[in-house]
């Protein structure tokens, strides 16, 4: 079984199930366009769960302001992951 590097999950489907909307372990044998899309749908979900309604235009956010947001979460992830792999 495949564990996160500072092991927080119970086991391999535990992101799913603990409410990030996404699977670590797909089959070998599924594209990738299929593990998106089912990625998004888990997103969906999520955000149907947490907000109570799916992400629409006009809902009153910035757009682009939220994703400016999210690229700089995602930079800091990957500067980690570099220094995590670093240091094995």
């Amino acid at each position: 079984m495949r564990r996160d590097p500072q092991d927080q999950y119970e086991n391999s489907y535990c992101a799913e199930e603990c409410g990030y909307g996404v699977s670590l372990t797909p089959a070998k044998q599924e594209n990738v366009t299929d593990l998106v899309i089912r990625d998004l749908r888990g997103r969906e979900r999520l955000g149907q769960a947490k907000y109570g309604r799916p992400l629409r235009p006009h809902d009153g956010r910035d757009s682009l302001l939220d994703l400016y947001e999210e690229l700089l979460d995602a930079v800091q992830y990957i500067k980690k992951y570099m220094l995590e792999v670093g240091d094995e």
